[in-house]
């Protein structure tokens, strides 16, 4: 999930789709450049094959020739397979903007 539309994309494509309206949003808003850097791990859960991990991110960008600022909450959850941890789910929450 993430704060565009569609707002959710599940699937086996999900992932490419994300990508896909990432790419289409930052053309649309005039993106030029984003950076994304991960706080330390706020919480994480771990049972058996399953994890619930919440980090906080910081994202700088520049939008028209303007810099912006966005802090937010990437939670996912995960399952290990065959000793493997993958993503399950993610979605993203804006806890402040600035532009």
């Amino acid at each position: 999930m993430d704060e565009f539309a569609p707002y959710a994309w599940t699937g086996p494509t999900a992932a490419a789709q994300w990508w896909a309206g990432v790419d289409k949003q930052m053309a649309q808003m005039g993106t030029k450049t984003i950076h994304a850097v991960a706080q330390p791990i706020k919480h994480y859960d771990v049972t058996g094959d399953s994890a619930y991990v919440v980090v906080p991110l910081s994202i700088s960008y520049v939008v028209k020739g303007r810099p912006g600022h966005e802090t937010g909450l990437f939670t996912l959850t995960l399952r290990r397979s065959g000793g493997t941890w993958k993503i399950a789910t993610q979605t993203w929450a804006t806890a402040t903007s600035t532009m």
